[in-house]
Order: C-alpha cells, then structure tokens, then sequence
C-alpha cells in the first residue's frame, strides 16, 4: 500500500484483471520504476511491506533478482508465503543496516517510507554501500512544507549521488488518495478503536490530514532518480 497515483487524463496503464483492484498503487511504482530499464538488473526494494508491488514489477520489468526488505517480521512473512519464488525473495532487515554485501544490487527502490527513518544521513550510506558502481537510486516520499526544503536539498546534494531527474507529484498522489479514499476509510475502521483516529487521519482519505496537505501542497511528494558517484 501506498496514497496512489493517478494523472487526468489516466496513463492509460495496462494491468491484468488480477492487478486492477490494486491500481492506484500499482500507478506509483509504475511512476518510479519506468525511468530506466529494469530488466536483467540486481533490485533491492527496502521497505517493501507485504511483497505486493515487488510481485507485480518482477512479473511486469523482469529483473534478473528482486529482494525485498522490511523491518516487518510479520510483513515478511505474508511476502514469502504470498509471493516469494525463483529469483523473488524476501529478507527481514533495517533500512539502517542493510544485510548485504557492498556493490550486490544495481538498483534500489524505496517507495513513501523514509520519513519514517530517524537517520536519513545512514540511510543514503547504506543505500550507496550496496549499489553497484553507478548504480541507480530509485526514491519517492513526503514531506510537510515545515522540512520539505531542508530535506529536498539534502536528497539532491547528497555527495553520494548524482541527481538525474526529480518530479514534484504531489498533484498526482492528491488524485490517488480520492481514488482510495473509499477504500482507505473501510480499511481504518478495522484497526483497534484507540487507533481509528489516527488511522483515519493519516489514511489518505479525502477530507482528512494528508489529503488536504496534498491539495493544499502543505505536504509536498517528490520522486527522485539519483545514481551512485563512487
């Protein structure tokens, strides 16, 4: 899961039957991975939650490897149970201590989670220890206007990487949380009532804290596509 995406008018994305009830979701990772060629690449997704958008890219891009990590030990396992198979695998792990060798993968992804983060500086560290020389840094998220400039400037001159591209969305994750609406509001009603006000709040769901941040871009999206200098 993730707010979504979606553009007026629609990209006109193709999905199987299957993939559709996930769409709005599915349109941002699209947005992310279709920059560059994914295909026959080396791919760490870190923080890929319950395994769903690592399925539909390794079925949609074709990497040669896909691995997905999340703190999650629950997470993880409904990723293997639903998802893992060949070269499509998952791994509990830290985002701040990646358990992997320097230089394995040729792309990382991560996708609407680094604000969670408490060290955003360790973070772009470990991500360049495990790219390849030149690798590809592949990083969307959110961040309200009170930080967004401190944190924008720290993305784009980190002396890890080199700056390719980057796209304010922030218009297009607004029309993807109206599109979920409906559905974020039933799925915050499952959650323990002591936690339904904070789940709505931070849901997506039109009217509510983050949906009006995104239409009044108090709270601004930004997409990235960096690559490894060193």
């Amino acid at each position: 899961m993730n707010y979504g995406y979606e553009t007026y008018p629609n990209d006109g994305l193709k999905l199987d039957p299957s993939d559709e009830p996930n769409r709005y979701y599915i349109q941002l990772y699209d947005h992310v991975c279709k920059t560059i060629d994914l295909k026959d690449k080396t791919i760490l997704e870190i923080s890929c939650g319950r395994g769903g958008a690592a399925d539909w890219i390794y079925r949609t891009y074709k990497p040669t490897r896909y691995t997905g990590l999340d703190l999650s030990i629950k997470g993880i396992n409904v990723c293997k149970r639903l998802y893992e198979r060949d070269e499509l695998s998952f791994v509990v792990g830290d985002a701040l201590h990646l358990p992997f060798k320097d230089g394995e993968f040729d792309i990382v992804i991560n996708v609407e989670a680094s604000h969670c983060y408490p060290d955003q500086a360790r973070f772009f560290n470990e991500v360049s220890r495990v790219l390849t020389p030149k690798g590809v840094f592949l990083y969307t998220d959110f961040r309200p206007d009170t930080n967004y400039e401190k944190w924008f400037h720290s993305v784009k001159n980190n002396s890890n990487f080199r700056l390719v591209s980057v796209s304010d969305i922030t218009e297009q994750v607004y029309f993807g949380t109206l599109m979920n609406s409906d559905k974020h509001a039933k799925l915050s009603k499952k959650l323990p009532w002591v936690l339904q006000y904070f789940g709505k709040r931070f849901s997506g769901c039109e009217g509510t804290y983050v949906n009006l941040g995104f239409k009044n871009k108090t709270i601004r999206y930004t997409s990235f596509v960096l690559t490894r200098k060193r």
